[in-house]
């Protein structure tokens, strides 16, 4: 599918707060410490998401971003959602993604990820997560899923993105706990209930020019 370019709403304050060894919650505030193509691969994968949604809903009620991290990208998710709540486990991340991006329609909250998700049952309309799962430990990881599945509405969507797992390179971060293969992943969510599980790319690469391989794009519904 296409990606359609989403201008991200402008926001107050604008410093950033986090250090480099938070990396794979990127500050995208802080150009000075994280390149610039690392931003805008983040950011690629959000308007992946937002588009997606738009495709599928025109403007969703609820989503939800799980493992939002700063809050740039729950941010992009509101431009086609109604209202947005971000999860992250990271107490720094969700008090700056609270004073940049907080508000009425977005809101944020520090939970762990591998414990039940703190969201009512059928409440989304869509759920969305972004390099989140090679994080967890592979115990979790059908956990975590069978969260997103009992959160979201019935014909509600998944938007999931992973580093695709490569034997011979290995894992693509020291951040990462496992990294899946796309039959893998495709496993994992249709056990989690999901249906209509489609692998999706982007017009454009968005990972090669670093050198770190491919990323899983992967849409799925709730029945």
């Amino acid at each position: 599918m296409s990606i359609k370019k989403i201008e991200e709403r402008p926001s107050q304050p604008m410093a950033g707060v986090l250090k480099k060894e938070f990396e794979e919650r990127i500050d995208v505030d802080r150009p000075d410490i994280y390149p610039a193509d690392m931003i805008e691969r983040h950011r690629d994968r959000y308007r992946w998401a937002s588009a997606a949604i738009a495709h599928r809903f025109g403007r969703a009620g609820w989503t939800l971003d799980a493992a939002c991290g700063t809050g740039y990208g729950s941010n992009i998710l509101l431009w086609t959602s109604a209202k947005v709540i971000g999860l992250d486990v990271h107490a720094g991340a969700i008090a700056h993604a609270r004073t940049r991006f907080g508000g009425s329609l977005l809101s944020f909250r520090q939970t762990n990820l591998a414990l039940p998700l703190p969201v009512h049952a059928q409440q989304f309309d869509a759920a969305v997560t972004i390099e989140t799962i090679e994080h967890l430990q592979e115990a979790d990881a059908p956990f975590f899923l069978s969260g997103l599945q009992r959160a979201l509405m019935p014909g509600g969507l998944l938007l999931l993105s992973t580093p695709e797992f490569n034997a011979e390179r290995g894992l693509t971060s020291t951040f990462h706990i496992k990294e899946y293969t796309p039959n893998e992943m495709i496993a994992l969510v249709t056990a989690a209930g999901f249906v209509d599980v489609i692998l999706e790319k982007f017009d454009r690469s968005i990972v090669e020019a670093n050198g770190r391989g491919h990323f899983i794009l992967l849409r799925a519904r709730k029945p």
